[in-house]
C-alpha cells in the first residue's frame, strides 16, 4: 500500500494519520521516484538499499516538502521490519482545519 504526502496533508488524511498504531508502521519514503536511503542520506533506485522508517519518523522527515517532490510512503507488509535509523523523536502532528 502507498499513500502520498499530499493526501496525508488533507483534513481527512491528518485525521487518518493521527493514530499511534499507524505512526509506528514501517514504511519506505519515495521522493520523485527515488527511495530515501537510511538515515536520510541520499537517494537510491534500489529498493533493497532504501531506509526503513516508522511512518511517524517519515512524516517528521518529509512533511515540509512541497508537492513538486512527489513524496509517497510505501508501507512494508512485514510488520516485524525494524527501522534502519535512529528515531528523531516522537512524531508531532499539527492539525489545521480550514
Amino acid at each position: 500500500m502507498r499513500i502520498s504526502l499530499e493526501r496525508l496533508k488533507s483534513k481527512s488524511g491528518l485525521t487518518w494519520l493521527n493514530n499511534q498504531k499507524r505512526l509506528s508502521r514501517p514504511v519506505r519514503i519515495i521522493g520523485d521516484g527515488w527511495y530515501w536511503r537510511k538515515e536520510r542520506a541520499g537517494y537510491t533506485d534500489c529498493k533493497c538499499e532504501a531506509g526503513i522508517y516508522t511512518l511517524g519518523d517519515a512524516w517528521n522527515a518529509s512533511s515540509h516538502c512541497g508537492s513538486e517532490k512527489i513524496i509517497v510512503y510505501e508501507f512494508i507488509k512485514d510488520l516485524t521490519s525494524k527501522p534502519t535509523q535512529e528515531s528523531r523523536g516522537n512524531a508531532r502532528l499539527f492539525l489545521q482545519f480550514n
